[in-house]
């Protein structure tokens, strides 16, 4: 497609569909078609977010794309489920390849985009549809992991997106299973901790125990070897964050918080031992190798 192959193109051509939108709205019509096929329009929205060649792209590229997306969810006729299922694949997917971290802009991105697919079917069953049959669902799990690693960043906006993805995830699961939010643990630490520092390890640390509850073997299996990359990851505290992850979700957090001493020299201890000396410890023991570089 030769929208794909010139940004100044892209841009132009997702700012153009809100103001299609505008002038359908103006003109009292609640479609474009004809002349202008709605379902070609989110195809080619599709395919750009699809082709983006990777982290360096311009940042109004997305947020530009899901407010085309918006635009035409308000406009009829209703897509099919497969085409509305390929824009959170593409995203998804998008998601999955940037470097450990980065993913917490897009989620932003993810939650406009099926608040808009979700306006003609507000229903959890079509949520679950769009993620289910974007084959993305499976990896749930390094989808928490790469938001956990955010959720103590010192800045507060990324921090506070974070939680705010993890707790949409937690609520679909709870959905999943049949549960409601009075039937599940408590998402965050309740312990009436004041130090900011071991309230921060305690809540990520919940995190990896209250989403291995509900996750399936292959969600827990992509969390794992998403922390365990986490881990060896030369960011500090990405490092520190994919630790303490990933003995939450094996049940050995305590191994690591219950000190009453410094935590954060402990957690650098284990690092140091895993990363450096090569020695796992015995809650990773059988699951380093998949983590090293």
């Amino acid at each position: 497609m030769e929208l794909v192959a010139d940004r100044a193109k892209q841009l132009r051509f997702l700012h153009a569909v809100p103001r299609l939108w505008f002038s359908a709205q103006k003109q009292g019509r609640d479609t474009l078609e004809p002349p202008v096929s709605k379902a070609a329009l989110v195809e080619s929205i599709a395919e750009l977010i699809e082709n983006l060649p990777g982290p360096s792209e311009p940042s109004s590229i997305m947020p530009s794309s899901m407010a085309a997306v918006c635009s035409l969810s308000k406009l009829k006729p209703p897509l099919a489920l497969e085409l509305e299922s390929r824009l959170p694949r593409a995203l998804l997917n998008r998601m999955y390849t940037l470097g450990t971290g980065q993913g917490t802009t897009h989620f932003r991105s993810l939650d406009i985009l099926l608040r808009g697919l979700l306006t003609e079917t507000p229903t959890v069953e079509k949520l679950q549809h769009l993620l289910e049959t974007s084959s993305a669902f499976s990896k749930a799990g390094e989808f928490v992991l790469q938001l956990g690693l955010c959720v103590s960043h010192p800045a507060s906006d990324i921090s506070r997106h974070a939680r705010g993805g993890i707790y949409w995830l937690f609520w679909l699961l709870l959905q999943k299973r049949g549960l409601n939010t009075r039937e599940a643990p408590h998402l965050w630490c309740r312990d009436g901790l004041h130090d900011p520092e071991r309230l921060g390890y305690r809540n990520l640390a919940r995190v990896g125990e209250v989403f291995g509850e509900l996750f399936t073997e292959e969600q827990k299996r992509s969390f794992l070897e998403a922390g365990l990359l986490a881990i060896h990851d030369p960011l500090l505290r990405v490092s520190q964050a994919g630790l303490v992850l990933t003995y939450s979700i094996l049940g050995e957090a305590g191994q690591l918080l219950e000190d009453e001493g410094d935590i954060t020299a402990n957690i650098m201890v284990q690092l140091f031992n895993i990363r450096v000396l090569g020695q796992v410890p015995d809650a990773l023991q059988g699951l380093c190798s998949v983590g090293q570089p």
